[in-house]
């Protein structure tokens, strides 16, 4: 009998598999640590090591996890903003914060660019049955997801427009960002676009006729937030919503604007502007830096230095 011929040595596939099962059931766990205990002591050590070696949940895939506010939702611990959730189990909490102490029960919330739902799921939530959310991701594969998060927590109060807002309607070019950070597809090519395509555009103005009176509008475009507020004018007139923008100065360049522009063209519509921290901080002269702002007309019901 001939002896076969030895295989030369190869790599184990089962040991690289087993290797990454083990090191994504590690990270499950420490996240649901971080996810599920606020109080613990170390957790923010933790979560800084979680999110300092971010590029260890590359391996890992979607999972489906329960928020601090109780809400499920199917995330990518390796995307910016499916870490954060899967971390620590909120993302943006002064902005969470404004939103559930700001949005009542029967109230009309618009999410311009919902990515994959995480205020959409918490304002749908916050206005109950008699309330309407609308939510507009113009990504075909985000929009995926979003619609997945809104079928898992049961809610049937929220309608998804799967189009770009900005201050035509018609077409235009929509950049997707890499698997790392989704949040910044938009208008803007952020620099490396894993893809871009054309996509329906829409303005707000133009659903006005469908809408109930509209009492908050969160708006987070990666630099079109003026595009959209330009588009939005009538809505503004009519119902005088709290607007929750990200304010970036380096994105609005780069869009042919700049954020004086844009904090301007809300002061001359009656909006005092306020920058989001533990507290409320009002501003004339808009941050140069990067940051979350509230726009409040006639600011009776929120005031400088209070607390979010």
């Amino acid at each position: 009998m001939v002896n076969p011929k030895p295989m030369p040595d190869q790599p184990s596939s089962s040991a690289s598999t087993i290797r990454t099962a083990v090191v994504c059931r590690l990270l499950g766990g420490l996240s649901w640590l971080t996810r599920s205990f606020h109080s613990f002591r170390g957790r923010w050590r933790l979560m800084a090591w979680l999110n300092r070696n971010w590029a260890l949940f590359a391996a890992c895939g979607q999972v489906t996890v329960r928020t601090h506010r109780g809400l499920r939702m199917a995330v990518d611990p390796f995307e910016f903003v499916g870490r954060h959730i899967y971390v620590e189990g909120v993302y943006e909490h002064e902005c969470t914060d404004l939103v559930l102490r700001l949005v009542k029960p029967g109230d009309c919330f618009l999410d311009v660019g919902a990515h994959i739902g995480y205020f959409t799921l918490l304002a749908a939530r916050a206005v109950g049955p008699r309330g309407t959310v609308h939510a507009f991701e113009a990504s075909p594969h985000t929009s995926g997801i979003l619609r997945e998060n809104i079928t898992i927590n049961g809610l049937d109060n929220v309608q998804v427009h799967e189009k770009a807002v900005s201050d035509t309607c018609g077409v235009v070019t929509f950049y997707t960002s890499s698997r790392e950070n989704l949040g910044r597809s938009g208008m803007l090519d952020p620099g490396g676009a894993a893809g871009r395509a054309l996509v329906p555009s829409i303005t707000v103005d133009s659903l006005l006729p469908q809408l109930l009176k509209v009492k908050m509008v969160k708006i987070d475009v990666e630099g079109g937030e003026m595009l959209v507020i330009r588009g939005m004018d009538a809505l503004i007139a009519r119902d005088k919503p709290y607007i929750l923008f990200e304010l970036t100065q380096e994105w609005l360049l780069r869009m042919g604007t700049e954020a004086a522009s844009l904090c301007g063209h809300l002061k001359q519509r009656g909006y005092a502007l306020f920058r989001v921290n533990a507290r409320l901080e009002r501003f004339d002269n808009p941050p140069m830096d990067q940051c979350n702002v509230l726009a409040v007309h006639d600011s009776a019901e929120v005031c400088q230095g209070q607390s979010v």
